[in-house]
């Protein structure tokens, strides 16, 4: 099968891969690219550091030497995909690996009586439950913002000559807002009606309702909201 992968490019680079040990081929075209913002970590004292996202790991990894300190914290994470990134970038110790925001959630009280201390690193669009969860529960959490999200104007070259040749089986989307931007390049682009038909492999329903705009005919949302179950699903789709 032929993968169009629409995530941020290093996150893109990831999911082909695994795509193609799974014997399929990748086509790598982000909707979003990820931009480091000017920010600082102040020398605070901190009882953990809560991390949603692989982005943020890319940010302390480019900037490993002046985060150092960081990375001796305890960690909570979300999504199997960002508790590997985190062991890489070589946080020492990862609480949980939770699977979304309210399983971590549920599991910070069994760690940390409140109140306590959490450094927060995430990007600048971000919905703010987790935060106002912890401040609800007693807690302070200090929240850095290391990067932004930017839209792209459209899809690559080689992705829109791929789909006006009927030649993509698939199109995975990881976010809704990713989805709601792939469905924005696809209309202004006039490429609608070659979209409608494809598979569109989705992390969830959330994020398949971003894609209303175009109205495909053909959506399937993954049975977990993480990369490991999408392969699954696009696998299933290819046999």
């Amino acid at each position: 099968m032929l993968v169009l992968v629409t995530r941020p490019q290093k996150d893109a680079e990831r999911f082909a891969h695994l795509l193609e040990q799974a014997g399929h081929t990748a086509l790598i075209s982000p909707v979003l690219t990820i931009e480091k913002t000017e920010h600082s970590i102040r020398g605070e004292s901190f009882n953990a550091v809560i991390i949603t996202s692989t982005n943020a790991l890319n940010i302390l990894n480019d900037e490993r030497q002046k985060y150092r300190d960081i990375l001796a914290l305890p960690a909570y994470v979300v999504g199997a995909q960002t508790g590997s990134a985190a062991r890489e970038a070589g946080f020492e110790s990862i609480l949980e690996i939770a699977p979304d925001s309210q399983s971590l959630l549920r599991s910070v009280p069994k760690d940390f009586a409140a109140p306590a201390h959490f450094l927060y690193l995430t990007g600048e669009n971000r919905k703010p439950v987790l935060e106002a969860s912890l401040r609800d529960a007693g807690h302070q959490i200090t929240v850095v913002v290391l990067y932004r999200a930017a839209t792209t104007a459209s899809l690559s070259g080689e992705a829109i000559l791929a789909l006006r040749a009927g030649k993509i089986d698939a199109i995975t989307h990881f976010s809704r807002r990713s989805a709601e931007i792939f469905a924005r390049i696809i209309r202004s682009g006039d490429l609608q009606d070659q979209c409608r038909t494809v598979l569109h492999a989705c992390l969830s329903d959330d994020v398949a309702a971003g894609l209303a705009e175009i109205a495909p005919s053909r959506i399937a949302t993954a049975t977990s909201p993480n990369a490991a179950a999408l392969l699954e699903l696009v696998e299933s789709i290819g046999k």
